[in-house]
């Protein structure tokens, strides 16, 4: 049996996740732009109380490690951190594409389209992190560019599938993403 304990503070949101064995369990979500520092060791307790588990009973934690915002960030990976060291257990770091990425439903069956992961930056580009087989482990690195940078980046990640087949986009910049490859 996994135990695993998953914060991410790195966005406009702060959450806390319990999974056991791949599978989802007591988790917390609340959106907000500031207050990750007041909000997240209340939302640790609680999702840990709705586990029924004891903290040492975690085999694991993970955290977002961005790209996001850089406070919000700090936050969750200190709180990681010092939990991990606290309990001696393993803190596993994943880029908060991956994490969404991970969250998105995948085909059963045949190759699934590519995912682009687009995060608002809060200025004129966003985040941008292309999953070009849909597998959040196979994803090419996290940059930020304009919107309109948009097609060339499809075009070099994903060559002549580009303009062959559907793209899914998932994150919070999806509206602006869309938008720029319409």
């Amino acid at each position: 049996m996994t135990r695993l304990l998953c914060l991410d503070t790195a966005l406009d949101a702060c959450t806390v996740a319990y999974a056991e064995d791949g599978r989802l369990g007591p988790h917390r979500h609340e959106p907000m732009r500031r207050g990750q520092a007041e909000a997240l060791v209340p939302m640790i307790e609680r999702v840990i109380a709705e586990a029924g588990i004891a903290p040492a009973a975690l085999d694991a934690l993970a955290v977002t490690v961005g790209p996001g915002a850089f406070t919000g960030m700090r936050i969750g990976i200190a709180a990681a951190r010092g939990l991990a060291l606290a309990l001696d257990r393993p803190l596993v770091a994943l880029t908060t594409g991956e994490a969404i990425a991970a969250a998105q439903p995948h085909e059963a069956a045949g190759a699934p389209d590519p995912l682009l992961v687009a995060l608002e930056t809060k200025r004129a580009d966003l985040y941008l992190m292309l999953y070009p087989t849909g597998d959040p482990g196979g994803g090419l690195d996290p940059v930020a560019r304009a919107p309109d940078a948009l097609p060339d980046l499809l075009a070099a990640g994903l060559g002549e599938r580009a303009a062959a087949g559907p793209l899914r986009i998932a994150g919070d910049g999806r509206a602006r993403a869309g938008a720029a490859l319409e």
